[in-house]
């Protein structure tokens, strides 16, 4: 028995030219975690009426320890760091784009591998679906 991923990726083109990307985990092994994409919450400046907003901020692919350690539930009270099964990014340069889309396969590969090993599996296998 081996484990498996899938990834998804779509594209949208921007009014101004830029180009977004969501990407994310469309189907996995009961085994493994979909939310893989870390994100911080972040505390903005109070407004006008004295309330503190937060922000989310994407920081990388979560590692063996991010997924054990994190919750996908954002509780800016308690942690500020979650997981979140996507990631939205927007793009003005096509290359940046292309390796950042390389490297998050690869990060992810490299959890799939991981987490493979230490559940005693075989094979890992990270099937990517690129829609338009």
């Amino acid at each position: 028995m081996s484990l498996s991923m899938q990834l998804s990726k779509r594209e949208t083109l921007n009014t101004d030219g830029s180009v977004r990307v969501r990407i994310w985990v469309s189907e996995a092994s009961e085994e493994l975690p979909t939310a893989v994409f870390v994100y911080q919450t972040l505390q903005r400046s109070p407004n006008d009426s004295g309330v503190v907003e937060t922000q989310e901020q994407f920081l990388h692919v979560a590692g063996f320890s991010d997924v054990l350690a994190l919750s996908e539930t954002p509780d800016p009270e308690r942690m500020a760091y979650h997981r979140r099964g996507y990631v939205d990014l927007t793009f003005n340069n096509a290359e940046l784009q292309q390796s950042t889309w390389q490297g998050i396969q690869a990060h992810i590969r490299e959890l799939l591998h991981t987490v493979s090993e230490r559940l005693g599996y075989p094979n890992a296998m990270l099937t990517i679906e690129e829609l338009s």
